[in-house]
Order: structure tokens, then C-alpha cells, then sequence
């Protein structure tokens, strides 16, 4: 089984409850995330992060920067690749000022993410904390959890 999480809000605090984290020192995993997906790496699931990285098309970050951050958590919960968007429709950066079928709410980066790793739709779970999570879940056709009941989160 593939289990591909969403970053922000999922595996790693918001800042303030809110905004995500645009620095490496601002990222702070949530205390419950690197014990269950140890578990799940224990029973031969493999793992994956897809997450959008909007502040990239608003200059809150660079692109390098936004895919050493997936990368960091990626690599801290054991996760064998991941996924980023860096575009966003509103965004001032122009190059990033764009919509992409990877850009959640659509499938494109869940899609990626499951054949790389050459698994179907009845074997990929996402987990994540928004409605586009459960949208871009919807969209490339597999099961999705919310952060909390997955977690066990009150």
C-alpha cells in the first residue's frame, strides 16, 4: 500500500495554528506523525509527500527552498519520494502565476507519486488536513483521511 501525506497542517505544524511553514526552522513535525509512519514502513508500505507550495508563486520562498523543505520531512518520516507544486493562480511571481494539473485540488501530483512507484488507485491512500487534499484524492480516483482521524489527533 502506498499512504502519500500532504505536508502543511498533516505531518508539520502550521505556524500559528494558520499560515504554513516558509523556512526549515519554522517546520515542526507533529509529535504523532514519525511513530506511525515508522509503523507503516515496518509492515512494507512505502510512503510518499505530495504537497502544494503556493508561497513559492507569492516570493515567500524559492523553488529550491520549497523542495529541500518537502524533501526534509520526506526524508524525517521515511518516505521514499515526494511531490511539489509551486504554482498558483494568484501568485505575483510570473513564472509561477499559473495553474497546473498538479496543483491540488486536481490529481496530478497523487497521479506522479503513484506511478512512480507503479501502484493503482485501490492501493493508494492520501492523508491530509483541507478540502483540496480530499479533492485532489477524488480527482485521481483513491481513498482519502483526514490528518486527524488517521493520527488519532483530538
Amino acid at each position: 500500500m502506498l499512504y502519500i501525506f500532504d505536508k502543511d497542517g498533516t505531518l508539520v505544524h502550521n505556524i500559528d495554528g494558520e499560515r504554513p511553514a516558509n523556512t526549515l526552522d519554522e517546520q515542526k513535525p507533529f509529535d504523532d506523525v514519525l511513530p506511525k509512519c515508522q509503523a507503516l514502513i515496518a509492515k512494507g508500505h512505502y510512503l510518499a509527500v505530495a504537497s502544494n507550495q503556493g508561497g513559492v508563486a507569492f516570493g515567500f520562498m524559492t523553488a529550491a527552498q520549497a523542495h529541500i523543505m518537502v524533501k526534509h520531512i520526506a526524508d524525517y518520516i521515511g518516505a521514499t519520494t515526494y511531490a511539489v507544486c509551486v504554482t498558483h493562480p494568484n501568485g505575483r511571481k510570473k513564472a509561477a502565476k499559473r495553474e497546473s494539473r498538479f496543483r491540488k485540488p486536481q490529481g496530478g501530483m497523487i497521479e506522479y507519486l503513484m506511478d512512480a512507484f507503479g501502484v493503482l488507485p485501490t492501493e493508494t491512500v492520501y492523508i491530509g488536513d483541507m478540502d483540496t487534499d480530499r479533492e485532489a484524492a477524488e480527482a485521481a480516483g483513491v481513498k482519502f483521511m483526514w490528518a486527524d482521524e488517521f493520527f488519532g489527533r483530538k
